[in-house]
């Protein structure tokens, strides 16, 4: 069982369809009869609608749908000829066979020429269908319609029958098939809604053409032929492709009807052929170049809307971006911007039509802005261009963006600029480099802190070791010496103890800046510990440190302190001079270590003295 739904739709489109066969066999039949009607030879009709009607009825439907199309039309052509108009039902079947191959034929031309059905709304529809299938199919028509009345018919020549029947046929393709189309088109297909105006514009124009017509082609005969085409081009220009249908079938029947009678500028002159054909070659020319015409017409207002569709999104997506989107001609005057650019500067629309792109650049960045505005006009194109706006209120502002000029016939037109509001952006990129600068100085500050001696400001033995270590590992790298002196003040223990740890720190800080005074650019001096201090000599030699070692030991000598004088013992080990006391001095730890007890050598023979660390073997052997 199938859902209440599917049986509902599946109802609905059945009733559909019931209901367009009825509509078609009901439009088909009154085509025949319309063409019986307006039939003033005896025996050909001048105009027949049913070659357009069956012909659209192909085009509009499926392919599947093709045998019932056939089978409705095959029924009315038989009702007409045989019940309504004494025919034979052999006749009538050959009849509606010439009607069914001219009809075969027209589709499978559209559909070759054709990738989608037509609407009959633009030009290349209108040629196809009208003036391509339109000859082409009822040619094939006209020479089997021809063939079978000349055959049935006595007394008639195929030329003369082959012209009434193909241009009747034509006229009405070109009358009834674009009309079917446009009416039946899927979706919309007025390029200008049908306003309440509109409307009766249009009834107007349908009966002044109507008026107009029965006063040239009526009995009255006025020679005022050129108002009909006047009111078929006011409609072909204003009501586009529906209109100008209707507008044609109307035109023909009343021309049609009153030449049938001996009426209008068609019935003075000629032979009764003559006549239909004159009328019949006048209303399918006229009626396909109208087509032509409201064809052009629907095109361009197609291709209007679309380009103001276009632009009203254009104009749109511009308008409500956060971007900052403004156009300026080549004076510099603001000629758009968008809302964001309004709102962020606060200015209105109206103000901004008044302002010059230069009263809203910062003073200080307009040489560099003319400067690039100038290579703008030139055809330049500017690219991560980085600005300062001056807001209404005065508030400076930071923006970046792209900015190129658009050129008409080689000239400079207007310049368009997208820029981006970065205010913010870069007062964060200036907090954080404040950040980094001040996180760097407190690293140092950290550094330092770790590195230096509270009291003296020299290094301190943290930053001693790791001296140590990188010029011991260079020494062993490159074979250059590298010396250390251990230095001691004499009997500094004493001193504190005489006057005070104040007075003792204020002696270690002068004996600090004595040795910072003496020690060359490449030295390094640090507080090893309490009263002792290291310094490192790089590249130095053991005579070369003995000679400096003397030098320290002298000035702290002869510095004049305020309680009594100081002095201070020096031991000195060098790292590459080939003595091996203690083993040989291979790494920082028995550079030291020698230094250390060479220290000690001065210290326990008399104080204020320098020994060399090399000169213990032979003094102590």
């Amino acid at each position: 069982m199938y859902p209440s739904s599917v049986r509902k739709i599946t109802d609905q489109h059945l009733c559909f369809q019931a209901a367009s066969a009825v509509l078609f066999v009901v439009l088909y039949l009154g085509g025949i009869e319309l063409g019986h009607l307006l039939s003033f030879p005896e025996h050909f009709p001048t105009f027949w609608p049913p070659s357009g009607i069956f012909l659209a009825a192909l085009l509009r439907t499926e392919t599947r749908q093709w045998p019932t199309v056939f089978l409705l039309t095959l029924g009315c052509s038989y009702f007409s000829d045989v019940s309504l108009h004494g025919c034979s039902g052999a006749l009538s079947l050959g009849f509606w066979t010439v009607n069914a191959t001219e009809a075969l034929t027209g589709a499978w031309l559209v559909r070759k020429l054709l990738r989608s059905p037509p609407n009959c709304d633009s030009l290349h529809d209108v040629l196809v269908v009208s003036l391509v299938a339109g000859v082409l199919n009822t040619m094939v028509g006209a020479s089997l319609g021809a063939l079978l009345i000349t055959r049935v018919v006595a007394g008639e020549t195929f030329t003369e029958v082959w012209h009434l029947w193909w241009v009747s046929d034509m006229l009405g393709v070109v009358i009834f098939t674009p009309l079917l189309l446009t009416l039946t088109a899927p979706g919309k297909i007025w390029s200008v809604e049908p306003t309440l105006y509109r409307k009766a514009e249009a009834v107007t124009a349908i009966l002044g053409l109507v008026f107009m017509s029965e006063l040239v082609y009526g009995p009255a005969q006025h020679p005022i032929a050129f108002l009909v085409v006047t009111i078929l081009i006011w409609i072909a220009l204003r009501f586009e492709m529906r209109m100008i249908c209707v507008a044609n079938l109307a035109r023909s029947i009343i021309a049609i009807g009153n030449t049938k009678h001996g009426f209008g500028p068609f019935a003075t002159d000629g032979t009764l052929s003559e006549q239909v054909l004159q009328v019949q070659v006048f209303l399918c020319l006229t009626s396909a170049s109208f087509l032509v015409l409201a064809a052009v017409v629907s095109e361009r207002h197609r291709a209007t809307r679309i380009l103001k569709d276009s632009e009203a999104r254009y104009r749109d997506l511009v308008e409500n971006i956060d971007d900052l989107v403004d156009s300026v001609n080549c004076d510099g005057r603001i000629v758009y911007a968008n809302r964001a650019w309004r709102e962020t500067l606060g200015y209105s629309p109206e103000e901004v039509s008044t302002l010059s792109i230069f009263q809203v650049i910062h003073p200080e960045d307009l040489p560099r802005y003319r400067r690039n505005f100038e290579r703008l006009m030139q055809g330049g194109t500017l690219d991560q261009m980085e600005l300062r706006f001056i807001t209404r209120t005065g508030r400076t502002l930071i923006v970046e963006g792209n900015c190129n000029c658009r050129m008409i016939d080689g000239q400079p037109s207007a310049t368009r600029s997208i820029f981006r509001d970065v205010t913010s952006r870069r007062e964060h990129e200036s907090q954080l480099k404040s950040y980094h600068r001040r996180l760097e100085e407190a690293n140092r500050q950290l550094l330092r802190l770790a590195t230096t001696d509270g009291l003296t400001g020299l290094q301190n033995r943290r930053a001693f070791e790791g001296r140590l270590t990188e010029e011991v590992e260079r020494s062993q790298r490159y074979g250059t010496p590298v010396s250390l002196l251990l230095l001691d003040v004499d009997h500094f223990k004493q001193f504190n103890d005489s006057f005070g740890h104040l007075v003792g720190d204020e002696v270690l800080k002068r004996v600090s800046r004595i040795l910072e005074a003496v020690a060359r650019a490449s030295d390094f001096v640090a507080r090893y510990g309490g009263e002792e201090f290291a310094i490192i000599l790089p590249n130095t030699d053991a005579s070369g440190a003995f000679s400096l070692a003397e030098r320290f030991r002298e000035a702290i000598a002869l510095e004049p302190f305020q309680d009594r004088g100081i002095t201070a013992s020096v031991g000195v080990a060098t790292l590459n001079s080939g003595f091996p006391l203690s083993g040989d001095v291979v790494d920082g730890s028995s550079l030291v270590k020698a230094a250390d007890e060479a220290l000690y050598f001065s210290k326990l023979h008399g104080r204020n003295q320098v020994h060399l660390a090399e000169d213990l073997h032979y003094l102590l052997t």
